[in-house]
């Protein structure tokens, strides 16, 4: 049987991913179109499992693990971080859904911390999907963590190996919250630091059930000692940590956080400033350093 010509068979591709886009009815017009343009290998089941955009020759496919916990993926948020970039250009880009991006709706009933647990692991369940698809098809996969992305990033590292992904990226997170602030996010409650040092819980009076529960989310993470966790590797020199000495919402890492980091060799970067400018400003030199 003689070969189909290459051009035909690329038509053929994008044809049948454009139906399926178009049944799953679940993005703006233009990002079907960036959907419709890719040029790696997809599935159903992927597709469903976040956005996608950027450059779809690339080797490299960068996998990105939003913060919050958000109700909504925030695709057009993480475009406009990546602008702040030299380098938004070089990769193919990954938004993908957490459980309660996917099925928000479970955000509106009350949640108990086992049940907040259940959901970050469906969420690194869906990660691992992910990372494995691309990983088949001899991509390098890059991956960028911030706030709770970073804590589930984490959490992935522990439960698969570092070695699950290429490199890690992860901006303003924490190994080991304060004991006074995991137990507020676990209750429902909120919490922050005083110039990044000095915890502090707050009243939870004025909290909607949504509200409650992404903070559940966190504490379901926050209560974990990843300098515990993550000791068991010697080599964490694939992944690059970012972090502020005036984070309000995670605060500053502490010394035994950093001798974690150090001892295993993984790369230490750090802004005199608070979350969101820790954020804006290692993002470009973040990538630089990680990727």
């Amino acid at each position: 049987m003689s070969k189909l010509p290459t051009t035909i068979l690329l038509y053929l591709l994008l044809l049948s991913i454009s139906i399926i886009s178009c049944k799953k009815d679940r993005s703006t017009s233009e990002e079907m179109a960036e959907m419709n343009n890719t040029g790696v290998a997809l599935n159903e089941e992927i597709m469903g499992l976040g956005n996608f955009f950027g450059n779809v020759f690339s080797s490299v496919v960068l996998i990105n693990v939003q913060g919050g916990p958000s109700a909504t993926l925030m695709t057009s948020e993480l475009k406009e971080l990546l602008s702040l970039t030299e380098r938004d250009n070089d990769y193919f880009i990954f938004n993908v859904h957490q459980q309660q991006t996917k099925t928000p709706e479970r955000l509106s009933s009350p949640m108990t911390l086992e049940t907040a647990n259940k959901t970050n692991q469906e969420s690194i369940d869906n990660l691992t999907k992910v990372i494995q698809h691309f990983k088949v098809q001899d991509k390098r996969v890059y991956v960028l963590g911030i706030g709770y992305g970073a804590y589930l990033t984490q959490e992935l590292i522990v439960r698969e190996g570092n070695d699950i992904a290429d490199k890690y990226l992860l901006m303003a997170g924490r190994l080991d919250m304060p004991e006074i602030i995991a137990q507020s996010f676990s209750a429902g409650n909120t919490g922050g630091f005083i110039d990044g040092k000095t915890p502090f819980k707050g009243a939870p009076s004025t909290l909607t059930e949504v509200e409650k529960n992404q903070n559940k989310l966190l504490g379901s993470l926050a209560n974990n000692r990843y300098t515990v966790d993550l000791a068991k590797y010697n080599d964490l020199t694939n992944v690059t940590y970012c972090y502020g000495t005036t984070d309000e919402s995670f605060g500053e890492l502490s010394q035994n956080e950093k001798a974690l980091l150090i001892t295993r060799q993984a790369n230490l970067l750090e802004w005199e400033g608070g979350h969101i400018e820790t954020i804006e400003n290692l993002i470009d030199i973040g990538f630089s350093t990680a990727f």
